[in-house]
């Protein structure tokens, strides 16, 4: 039941198709051939002739409905091959006494049967040839003589030449169309490769500010941390001096500290404000010098922190030796905010390639914490794990027999000689 709107609904749109004036062409041709096979007398022949003759037109009507409804198709149906192969073999068997009507059924068939390219080869091949044999032993038989043999077989093979080209012909155009849909297929996987492309480019960028920004946070909070909690520290034991009612110098050298503090403060936040705005940095630094300015601020000064140098000092890349001064600058933090007046020391080792800084301070746990033990964020030591993780290197602390050791090393891949 489905059959007959899909056939209407078939032939309207090839009506409507670019191909619609050759498949009119077609059936214009079969009617004219059947006009003028009734014209010369072919179904006037013996009942069996008439009987082939009839049944080869119902076959080509057949290969006609099939031109149709193919070119709608998505897939080429297979059942007009095997009758295309019949209308070849009959056009042979009635070339002799219908002439015109056995040559036209014999080369519609062939060049259908050969020239499309789902038709299966043996059976094109089967079907051409048995028609083809048929056909020139036929006409041989009703008049055996040379020229009678050589044109027909030069008919049969011309229109087995027009199949085979027709088939080619039907193959590039196939390829062609391929050829259109793979270039349509890849513009458009080309266009979503673009399109991830941008997104990643979009999540990389994100991702590279979340982590300039945290970045920017460790640095602020190193500065801010070692700074204004020193300060914080001078403030309060100048306080304390007022409330025991010392004198005016020992409250005048707290306030001398506490600018100190501020200003040294003030100048490391500058620094990093223009650390952050040049685009050009130098590629080797000394560690040396990093370090040790940490450890002569106000802060240091007061641990009574002294710098040991251990081995030959030398360079090491910019960004490695900024990795130790945070470090060191982070642990001086920490033992004033958790055990100020403890005996403390600093070392820098040197040896061979491999660079490493230790801090030590004692624990006395009669002492018990200082002002600032509950001050801070939590980035101190997770800061400092990072920092030396992102050069290379690596950060251990720990209670280590009554004292509390920060240790930083850092191999010394791409060490500048």
């Amino acid at each position: 039941m489905d059959r007959v709107p899909n056939l209407r609904v078939a032939i309207a749109r090839q009506l409507r198709s670019n191909q619609t004036s050759g498949v009119l062409l077609r059936l214009l041709m079969a009617i004219a051939a059947f006009w003028y096979s009734v014209v010369l007398g072919a179904f006037s022949h013996a009942t069996a002739e008439t009987v082939v003759v009839i049944i080869a037109f119902v076959g080509l009507l057949g290969l006609l409905y099939s031109g149709f409804y193919d070119n709608v198709s998505e897939s080429t149906p297979l059942w007009p091959f095997p009758v295309a192969a019949v209308v070849c073999v009959l056009g042979g068997v009635i070339a002799a006494p219908t002439n015109f009507t056995g040559w036209f059924l014999f080369g519609t068939g062939c060049v259908i049967l050969v020239g499309r390219p789902r038709a299966p080869y043996l059976l094109a091949a089967v079907g051409w040839g048995a028609g083809a044999i048929t056909l020139v032993a036929l006409q041989v038989r009703a008049e055996p003589t040379t020229s009678v043999l050589l044109w027909n077989t030069a008919g049969v093979l011309g229109i087995l030449l027009l199949g085979i080209t027709r088939r080619q012909s039907a193959i590039r155009r196939q390829q062609q169309a391929e050829l259109v849909e793979r270039s349509r297929q890849l513009e458009q996987r080309s266009l979503e490769l673009i399109k991830q492309t941008e997104q990643t480019r979009t999540e990389t960028a994100r991702a590279a500010a979340l982590e300039e920004r945290n970045r920017i946070a460790r640095d602020l909070h190193d500065l801010l941390a070692h700074a204004l909690g020193g300060l914080v520290v001078q403030l309060d034991a100048a306080e304390a001096v007022l409330d025991a009612g010392g004198g005016r110098d020992q409250v005048g050298e707290r306030l001398r500290t506490s600018r100190q503090l501020a200003v040294e403060g003030l100048r490391d936040a500058r620094a990093a404000v223009r650390e952050l705005r040049s685009d050009e940095r130098p590629d080797t630094a000394s560690v040396t010098d990093a370090v040790a300015a940490v450890l002569n601020g106000p802060v240091g000064m007061r641990l009574g922190l002294r710098l040991d140098i251990v081995g030959p000092p030398r360079l090491i890349p910019s960004q490695t030796a900024e990795a130790f001064a945070a470090v060191a600058r982070e642990a001086i933090t920490n033992m004033n905010k958790h055990a100020p007046g403890g005996r403390a020391s600093a070392s820098l080792i040197f040896s061979g390639p491999q660079v490493k800084l230790e801090l030590i301070n004692a624990l006395n746990p009669d002492r018990g914490h200082g002002e600032l033990a509950d001050s801070g964020d939590g980035f101190g030591l997770e800061s400092m794990q990072r920092r030396m993780k992102d050069v290379g290197g690596g950060l251990r602390a720990g209670a280590e027999g009554g004292r509390w050791v920060v240790t930083a090393d850092w191999p010394g891949e791409g060490v500048a000689e």
